[in-house]
């Protein structure tokens, strides 16, 4: 009897030696998606700074525009994007309307709307509004970076 009131003392002890349990998977996809919709507005307020635009980039990234080829890796970003983000009458900004993380908590996607604002050929201002997919790596620091990015425009195509 008197090793079964041990085991029982022990299995009492060790119960409330473990103090509060831990996160659940939830909470921490939770706060995973948190931190990655965060990333995406940083993103997005970041344009107007181009190297800290840039530095949202994974050094393999790919970008896929509208009527352009595929971008493919940071300096070719860079090298294509660094004009037209400069231009003068140029702005766009964008809100992730859905974020996803992977169970494993390092890869994710941001779906969210666009509007982008430029100037046209004769100087007139011009608005398109569309949508994207942004694909996202968690980084051992733990922010996160663009692995792919694509947008496409709401307007019809042109005659149709």
């Amino acid at each position: 009897m008197k090793g079964l009131s041990n085991i029982l003392l022990i299995v009492i002890l060790l119960f409330f030696s473990c103090g509060a349990p831990e996160e659940t998977k939830e909470e921490m996809k939770m706060e995973a998606e948190n931190s990655l919709r965060q990333a995406d507005l940083d993103w997005s307020a970041s344009v107007k700074d181009f190297d800290a635009f840039i530095g949202f980039f994974e050094n393999d990234a790919v970008m896929l525009m509208s009527n352009a080829p595929a971008f493919n890796g940071v300096d070719e970003i860079r090298a294509n994007m660094e004009g037209p983000l400069s231009e003068e009458g140029f702005s766009i900004e964008w809100v992730p309307s859905h974020v996803e993380v992977a169970n494993s908590g390092d890869l994710g996607y941001t779906i969210g709307t666009y509007s982008m604002t430029m100037e046209d050929s004769t100087g007139m201002s011009m608005v398109e509004n569309g949508k994207y997919l942004t694909v996202w790596k968690k980084q051992a620091d733990g922010t996160w970076k663009v692995a792919a990015d694509m947008g496409n425009s709401n307007e019809p195509m042109p005659g149709h």
